[in-house]
């Protein structure tokens, strides 16, 4: 065994969530190698320049960044600075003609509400008090309202549709209807941007991305890049030997106490570990978890007054049927908004999203007419939310659904991970902690506590502190 590439800890992948988990178990003094097949660290959270215009990829809002909240306190122990901007108002909802705004206060928010809707007002109050509730008190919450979904909740605490429907407009961060979401996910998910706020990551969400491959870097950890793994097995000795693709077409093997995996767990399994191997148990969870749907999103760089774009930046559906008209919602985002170098003097960096099926080996044959039909598909719907926005445009590129699985490998680009239906969470923690008997530990979106950037984060902190409480580099060896 060559001694050189023996690390305590091979993470497979550099997400948010490996990053984050690297980091910590490398100031913890253990030698961590991280393998990512892309040419930066970051996953979906990076940025890329057009014409002067930077857009983030994929991840753009972020909650929990106040002073002594979760992913500030995540970053602040690594030493890593990183200033976060307050949105206000922090979400903006667009039902038709009717239009609601989201004030950076949780308390506000409610007040705002009971104005809004006087019959409801007692319950709007209860409601709050619950949602914080189970979002502080995740696991006892999951043994009453896991198995419910979000919409029966809702209806157990109003009548008013036009309400259930501004309480659901956040759903998009989560990929799935109110009638199909889980109750605690969604009241976790809430809690995250509404208790705290919205903020936006001054010079790019990249740049949190690029600071936690720093730190990690500087903390000892090694890094290859474009290096893509080909399997995982136990050699002799029962450690985990991790096979990396080579240009010469032969596999570079790297020898770890213990594996961390940050990309889909169904992939993990269908292309890296041998599927004798897999248990029976985490066979029949892989076959009834449902991963999330995918997105396309339209970056556009414009010459048009801020103050147009900051009207419209937002959430909209066509009408209050959020079940019905959740795939045909925009989310409209501006960084240029809250960084002004985001895009050129006078000029603003738009980004726009909406949930998009994955089209299919065939329906994606002629990528280039493919994406170019979605960009005039999301443009037609924005001009008709910003008219000037059509003859004022400088840049216009994409992400397809396709782009989303090329670059993450998630299955057909799923963007959250796997679907929070009642249920998942105990899926979620079954296949984790029988993975973690055998000496893999997984984070990222496809365990608790699920998608977006937030989550990904506590995922890597809690697995660091998981290993490093459970002593698995003590001569523990990997059992697949």
């Amino acid at each position: 065994m060559n001694n050189k590439n023996r690390y305590d800890a091979i993470i497979i992948g550099a997400g948010i969530g490996g990053l984050v988990c690297g980091c910590y178990l490398a100031k913890a003094g253990h030698r961590v190698l991280i393998i990512e097949k892309n040419d930066r660290p970051g996953g979906c959270c990076v940025t890329f320049k057009r014409k002067g215009f930077r857009f983030d990829a994929g991840a753009h809002i972020l909650g929990s960044c106040g002073r002594h909240s979760v992913l500030s306190n995540i970053l602040r122990r690594l030493n890593i600075d990183q200033e976060f901007v307050r949105m206000e108002p922090a979400e903006r909802f667009f039902f038709g003609y009717d239009e609601y705004e989201v004030p950076a206060n949780i308390r506000e928010y409610i007040t705002y509400l009971q104005d809004k809707f006087p019959l409801e007002k007692k319950g709007i109050k209860d409601f709050f008090d619950k949602l914080i509730h189970i979002a502080r008190n995740i696991n006892s919450s999951r043994i009453e309202y896991d198995k419910i979904t979000y919409e029966d909740l809702l209806n157990k605490n109003f009548n008013d549709i036009r309400l259930k429907s501004v309480l659901s407009a956040q759903i998009g961060y989560l990929g799935i209807t109110p009638n199909r979401i889980s109750a605690v996910a969604m009241c976790a998910m809430m809690a995250s941007y509404l208790k705290d706020g919205t903020y936006y990551p001054m010079g790019g969400a990249g740049l949190v991305s690029d600071k936690l491959a720093d730190r990690f870097k500087s903390l000892g950890g090694e890094m290859r890049l474009r290096a893509e793994v080909a399997g995982v097995i136990t050699d002799d000795s029962g450690s985990a030997v991790v096979k990396v693709k080579s240009g010469r077409g032969n596999a570079v093997e790297f020898y770890g106490g213990a594996v961390v995996s940050d990309i889909d767990i169904g992939r993990l399994f269908r292309d890296l570990i041998p599927r004798s191997s897999m248990h029976n148990t985490i066979k029949r969870n892989l076959s009834v978890s449902e991963p999330t749907p995918s997105l396309a999103i339209l970056y556009l760089g414009v010459e048009l007054d801020k103050k147009v774009i900051k009207k419209k930046v937002g959430w909209h559906y066509p009408d209050y049927d959020v079940n019905i008209n959740l795939d045909d919602c925009l989310y409209i985002s501006s960084p240029s908004l809250y960084d002004e170098s985001a895009a050129p003097k006078n000029m603003s960096a738009m980004e726009v999203f909406q949930i998009w099926d994955f089209p299919g080996k065939s329906g994606a044959a002629d990528y280039k007419k493919y994406k170019k039909e979605i960009e005039r598909k999301m443009l037609e719907k924005v001009v008709g939310i910003i008219p000037d926005i059509k003859d004022s445009l400088v840049v216009i590129d994409s992400a397809t659904p396709v782009t989303i699985e090329r670059y993450t490998a998630n299955r057909n680009g799923a963007a959250y991970g796997w679907a929070m239906t009642p249920g998942q969470y105990d899926r979620n923690d079954i296949m984790s902690d029988g993975l973690a008997d055998a000496g893999i530990y997984l984070v990222g979106h496809w365990t608790n506590p699920g998608g977006g950037v937030l989550a990904a984060a506590i995922s890597g902190y809690s697995v660091s502190r998981k290993m490093i409480t459970d002593g698995v580099f003590k001569g523990a060896a990997v059992k697949i």
